[in-house]
């Protein structure tokens, strides 16, 4: 899906700060909401390593001002958090989760919407791309802001084991 511009959601969440994460504890936090948030196929443990890794790399590319991880928090708590990184004037969205307990308030929609604003308005980007099936709860949420199905794409894999 991708957009050259958004439009504000429709109920948006004024209970959230909308803010690039740059605290260890911040990024700590990344962590943890990525865990809650994955595919339950994954083991927590694998994919806490995982979140490790690619936050230790997203943080790097974050201080070569290559984009920057997003939290929505209320008070010091992180409750949905995701990534846009870019080059040549296209943003990628990278890993948007937002924290069980937190989902259906419309957290989302404000995250995703904000932090495509900044990339708009702050870096210049043209288009924004997010990855989501079109018609699944993600992908009608991003297709609220006005994201567009652009391109199919068709994932094969085998389970190691």
């Amino acid at each position: 899906m991708t957009a050259q511009a958004v439009i504000p959601p429709t109920h948006p969440n004024d209970e959230v700060a909308i803010r690039t994460l740059d605290s260890d504890d911040d990024w700590r936090q990344r962590v943890e909401n990525q865990v809650a948030c994955r595919d339950e196929v994954f083991s927590e443990q694998g994919y806490r390593t995982f979140a490790e890794a690619s936050g230790r790399n997203y943080r790097k590319l974050q201080e070569e001002g290559k984009g920057a991880w997003f939290g929505a928090f209320i008070g010091d708590r992180l409750v949905a958090d995701c990534g846009l990184y870019f080059e040549d004037g296209v943003g990628r969205y990278q890993s948007v989760g937002t924290s069980p307990e937190f989902r259906r308030r419309g957290i989302c929609q404000t995250l995703v919407y904000e932090v495509a604003s900044h990339g708009f308005q702050v870096w210049n980007l043209d288009t924004l791309v997010i990855v989501a099936e079109d018609d699944q709860p993600a992908g009608r949420i991003y297709a609220s802001l006005d994201f567009r199905v652009t391109d199919k794409q068709v994932f094969l894999y085998r389970r190691a084991g």
